[in-house]
């Protein structure tokens, strides 16, 4: 459970900003792939996905920083841009996206429901990365438990520097990608329009002698 994967001179590639990085961009394909057809072409959906990651790394770290402040950035400034150092949160990450996205469909005079449609249908692959990362942070585990998926987390870890190594928790973050479908990545059905549209005064009857 690495939270450090590797280091590039000073650049250190941490495992919770590489999934999210990861999960914008298989989002990203994967809205692309359902668009197909319609305005929103490869261009459109690369701006979109380009604000709405670096306004999810913004959010991230501006949660983080809420609420580590006392503790880590109140004497110190200069480490609320440190964001090599880690320390972003996943759920300031999605609320930094959504306002992201709230500014763009503003700024190109879109209805938001039409777009956040496409986003939401692609939303479950994006989030399980995210919470792929929390797992291999070692952040965002659930209680003490016995069932047997869970684990004893690694000592370097937060939850087993602070627990007993024989301590067994529920790996919430793993568990929830389970429910990420992959049914995204399929073509778009046709809708409900085009294919209900025969009446009833079309159809044969149906005989029940």
């Amino acid at each position: 459970m690495p939270s450090t994967l590797f280091e590039l001179g000073p650049i250190t590639i941490r495992a919770f900003g590489l999934m999210m990085a990861t999960g914008f961009l298989c989002a990203g394909y994967a809205a692309f792939r359902l668009a197909r057809g319609t305005h929103r072409n490869l261009d459109y959906l690369s701006n979109l996905v380009v604000w709405m990651m670096l306004a999810g790394v913004i959010g991230a770290r501006l949660a983080y920083v809420a609420e580590h402040w006392s503790a880590e950035f109140a004497n110190c400034y200069a480490d609320i841009l440190r964001v090599d150092q880690g320390g972003l949160m996943f759920y300031g990450g999605v609320a930094g996206a959504a306002l992201a996205l709230f500014l763009f469909v503003r700024q190109r005079h879109e209805p938001f429901l039409a777009l956040s449609d496409l986003l939401l249908a692609v939303l479950p692959l994006g989030h399980a990365f995210g919470r792929m990362g929390c797992f291999l942070n070692g952040c965002c585990h659930g209680r003490i438990s016995s069932h047997a998926l869970a684990i004893s987390y690694p000592p370097h870890t937060p939850p087993g520097s602070s627990n007993s190594t024989n301590i067994r928790l529920r790996p919430t973050p793993f568990v929830a990608c389970r429910y990420s479908p992959p049914s995204c990545l399929r073509p778009a059905p046709t809708s409900c329009s085009s294919s209900c549209s025969t009446t009833s005064t079309d159809a044969t009857p149906v005989s029940t002698a």
